[in-house]
């Protein structure tokens, strides 16, 4: 349960206090109301704030309780999170500039490969565990997509995520299975241990995609999607330093 009350003895003065949790968090706004002792002689018992929270780097705290992408997109191009009126303006904005983006634009996007299924084809073509050996994807005569990785040399951290939102879908894809078995056979193939190959977040994150019913040639989309963030912030990043800093 993610709601619920905060109670709050302060041992100082003995007053109760009850702060409303929500999300499972407090408003540290809340805390205000806990006030040290008058006659104390520390002169950081006497703010007018209340009781203060110490978190050196935002270690423990979360800043918004919900966020999109016109916040997202505001806060890493002008580094502050917009007031109502900043979001609706630049909404407004994107809406526009979406309806000007040049038929040259369209035309290279259609003119690329739809390579929406091919970790889910590699999935279906391989046969199952059966089908799959370090024989077969070393020396090319099958392809085993969402597999290494060129920055995360052992095992992908964001498997382990992608996993746990796969346990809550309530229908997943039947070629999980399969995924699974795929898994588990490259788990015990010399090939695979020796070349330190595991399955990174393409091999089953494209399952979330399929289990909130987004159509396999939808993925390359909604992939990109999700990376355009990253994608600003490396980009405000690059212009910040100019154009003798390396980028990606």
């Amino acid at each position: 349960m993610s709601t619920g009350t905060l109670c709050v003895h302060d041992s100082r003065t003995g007053v109760k206090y009850d702060i409303p949790i929500r999300r499972n968090a407090i408003r540290a706004l809340d805390l205000q109301r806990i006030r040290a002792p008058s006659a104390g002689s520390d002169r950081a018992d006497q703010v007018s704030l209340g009781i203060r929270v110490h978190d050196p780097g935002l270690q423990n705290t979360a800043v918004l309780w919900d966020s999109d992408f016109e916040d997202m997109f505001y806060l890493l191009v002008w580094g502050t999170y917009p007031i109502v009126h900043q979001r609706t303006e630049l909404s407004r904005a994107l809406a526009v500039h979406m309806r000007e983006v040049p038929d040259e634009v369209f035309n290279a996007i259609r003119g690329l490969p739809m390579q929406g299924q091919l970790h889910l084809s590699a999935i279906t073509d391989s046969g199952g565990s059966r089908g799959l050996s370090g024989f077969e994807v070393k020396y090319s005569k099958r392809k085993l997509f969402g597999y290494g990785h060129r920055s995360y040399k052992g095992i992908d951290p964001r498997v382990r995520p992608i996993r746990l939102i796969l346990q809550d879908l309530n229908e997943p894809s039947p070629l999980l299975k399969l995924a699974e078995a795929i898994e588990e056979a490259a788990s015990t193939d010399e090939y695979f241990i020796l070349s330190r190959l595991y399955p990174n977040a393409d091999f089953n994150g494209n399952f979330v995609f399929t289990g909130i019913g987004i159509e396999t040639e939808m993925i390359p989309a909604a992939m990109i999607s999700q990376r355009i963030m990253g994608i600003m912030a490396h980009w405000r990043e690059y212009m910040g330093k100019g154009p003798e800093s390396a980028s990606r």
